[in-house]
Formats: C-alpha cells, sequence, structure tokens
C-alpha cells in the first residue's frame, strides 16, 4: 500500500484491510498506524469532514497515526468495516466507532451519526473491563463483539439476534470464539 503523496509516497506493510459497503481500511504493521479510503457519507472514514464525501487515496485515522495528535499515540489491534461504519479496536481492548447510526449500531446509545471515532463506553460490557473486547465485527446495520468469551449485539433488531433493536451492547445473547456479521445475517461460533 503507497502511503502519503508525490515524492513523499512510502510502501507500507499492510497486516489487516477491511472492506465496507463503499470505502475501506489498512492496519499497517506495528499497529501505531491505520489508513482509511472511500465513501465517506456518513462520517465512517472518522477523519475529518473537509476532507468530503469521498477520499479517493488512502488517509490516516488520526486517533491511531502515530503522530501524537488527538490521542494519535493509540494502537490498533483490529479495525473492521460495515456498510456504512467503521470500528476500531484498540490494542488495550478500547472500541471506538464512527459511522451511520441510524439503527444505534455505534452502540453509543443513540442515533446520531458520528464522524470522529467515538469510545464506546465500557460499561455497556458488563461487569467487566472494555479491556475484555477481543473481536469486532460490523454489519450493514448491527455489529457484533466478543468480549471476555461472550457474543455482544447491538443495532437493528431483525440483525441483532433480540426481539427489538438496541443502540448499546446490552446483555450477553451466547458464548462466543468467532464473529462474523454480514449485511443481512450474522453468524458465531461458540
Amino acid at each position: 500500500l503507497k502511503m502519503g503523496s508525490g515524492s513523499k509516497s512510502e510502501a507500507a506493510t499492510v497486516i489487516q484491510i477491511s472492506a465496507g459497503g463503499k470505502h475501506s481500511a489498512a492496519l499497517l504493521e506495528g499497529h501505531t498506524q491505520c489508513y482509511v479510503w472511500g465513501d465517506n457519507s456518513h462520517g465512517q472514514l472518522g477523519v475529518a469532514a473537509d476532507l468530503g464525501e469521498r477520499v479517493l487515496r488512502p488517509v490516516p485515522v488520526r486517533m491511531f497515526s502515530g503522530q501524537g495528535t488527538e490521542g494519535g499515540t493509540r494502537s490498533c489491534a483490529v479495525v473492521d468495516c460495515g456498510e456504512h461504519t467503521t470500528a476500531f479496536l484498540a490494542t488495550s481492548g478500547e472500541l471506538f466507532m464512527c459511522g451511520s447510526n441510524s439503527h444505534g449500531q455505534l452502540g453509543l446509545g443513540d442515533t446520531n451519526d458520528r464522524s470522529k471515532p467515538t469510545l464506546i463506553d465500557s460499561s455497556n460490557f458488563g461487569s467487566g473491563t472494555l479491556g475484555q473486547v477481543r473481536q469486532i465485527s460490523c454489519g450493514a446495520h448491527h455489529t457484533l463483539a466478543v468480549a471476555g468469551g461472550q457474543l455482544f449485539a447491538w443495532g437493528a433488531a431483525t440483525l441483532n439476534g433480540r426481539s427489538r433493536g438496541s443502540t448499546t451492547p446490552g446483555k450477553p445473547l451466547a458464548n462466543a470464539k468467532f464473529i462474523s456479521a454480514s449485511a443481512t445475517h450474522s453468524c458465531f461460533i461458540d
């Protein structure tokens, strides 16, 4: 992956990549830099709104830029793109979400879109700490997480395994080791 522009462009080693509805993200070696590109119409890239609705070249997410700005010293363990959302799981276990929140899929307790990665309250994952979050998977209008070996889901009711929608992770649904959310369904292995 080429980062930067013009004569300052450098190759970087990508260790993880994720594709959403019309946007993508890449995590670089060392876990200190995360780059995003594509559609930003709902703020799903987590970058400055003045970049517009389409970002054609990879740009750094400041929180995970290694530049020390806006908390830029955080390390990102996993990045996952949904239809119009992006989740950033820090190596500390903190979970940050941005993008469309029309169904509460960001897990922030409301339905307001976010254009910057926003921290999910760790108390939403039960009695443990958010440091227990080990996996995240974004669907079209719902999100799944594994924390403390348990499956948490939030967002659209028909997709989150609950009888009604939820704007926060709520109670765990089951034990889980692996998860995957897609546009219209999800699966997990316990």
